[in-house]
């Protein structure tokens, strides 16, 4: 088995930090991998080809031997080669990742899930904590869900809330709220390893987001 954590170089840190420690500790294959962006068109791209090769060979190297995990910089999770390369028994998780899984790829997973930056249903969608800030709420918090076309109700696997502290910028609320997640993601690493007991907690958002009628719920993409 294999774990394969997708994730950004921001949002993502302290879940990769966490991940570093629970693979040496219990010698488990966890696998980090960063999105390389949009491609771009292939003509534009060709000029540099070379150049960005390198620099994202290089980029990979200096991560692995920074977190001792192999490093993996991808631009399009949904490549048949890629799909190829999962096993039946491996298990993803995601942690601010900015391709969207199509459900091909979902399907390859034994399980997938995401930490979402946010109490779902409410403040779904790209930047949470962005959105939480500009409508004044005073208390956000995450979402550790199953991944698939349409999120529901019985999806979420863990919910968690957070304060958000006065002169909190949105990078600044995204690291507390990754960093209060990285217990649950210890776990969710066991039950992956040991297929041990699950026992989901969900909160009611509508009574922690001052302003939740100003959000929207959880769109039909996963």
């Amino acid at each position: 088995m294999s774990i394969y954590l997708f994730c950004n170089q921001r949002y993502g840190m302290p879940f990769v930090e966490t991940a570093a420690r629970f693979a040496a500790e219990n010698q488990v294959r966890i696998r980090v991998v960063l999105s390389a962006g949009r491609r771009r068109p292939v003509a534009r791209r060709l000029p540099r080809r070379l150049g960005s090769h390198a620099r994202r060979w290089l980029s990979a190297y200096r991560k692995r031997r920074r977190w001792g995990l192999p490093v993996t910089i991808m631009s399009d999770v949904n490549s048949a080669r890629f799909r190829a390369s999962i096993g039946a028994d491996d298990c993803g998780v995601i942690a601010g990742f900015n391709q969207v899984f199509e459900p091909a790829t979902v399907q390859c997973f034994r399980s997938l899930v995401n930490f979402h930056p946010s109490l779902l249903p409410l403040y779904a969608g790209p930047v949470p904590s962005h959105r939480c800030l500009a409508n004044g709420e005073t208390t956000t918090g995450f979402t550790l869900h199953k991944v698939a076309e349409t999120i529901e109700e019985s999806h979420y696997l863990h919910q968690h809330p957070v304060p958000i502290q006065l002169g909190d910028d949105e990078h600044q609320l995204d690291h507390r709220i990754a960093e209060a997640a990285t217990p649950v993601l210890w776990r969710w690493l066991k039950h992956c390893q040991n297929d041990a007991p699950w026992n989901p907690l969900r909160l009611q958002a509508e009574a922690i987001y001052r302003a939740h009628d100003q959000c929207e719920t959880v769109p039909p993409a996963a």
